[in-house]
């Protein structure tokens, strides 16, 4: 099964980016191609409202088994 892994920061809280990592949504996907077709969804979703608040966040498809968290 394919996951959407995600990293979050946010850019206005400190002098340096604060980041959250290790994120994972809770939907799995059977193929890669449905799961990056997913990711492209979410950002044309959010991009702008992710700008407003000067967020960052990035999301990439993996395997479970290939993230070492």
């Amino acid at each position: 099964m394919w996951f959407i892994h995600t990293v979050i920061c946010i850019a206005n809280l400190t002098l340096a980016p604060f980041c959250s990592i290790g994120g994972k949504l809770p939907i799995s996907f059977d193929n890669y191609e449905t799961c990056d077709k997913a990711v492209d969804r979410i950002v044309l979703e959010i991009d702008e409202q992710l700008k407003e608040r000067q967020l960052t966040v990035a999301m990439k498809c993996f395997i479970n088994e290939q993230v070492n968290t």
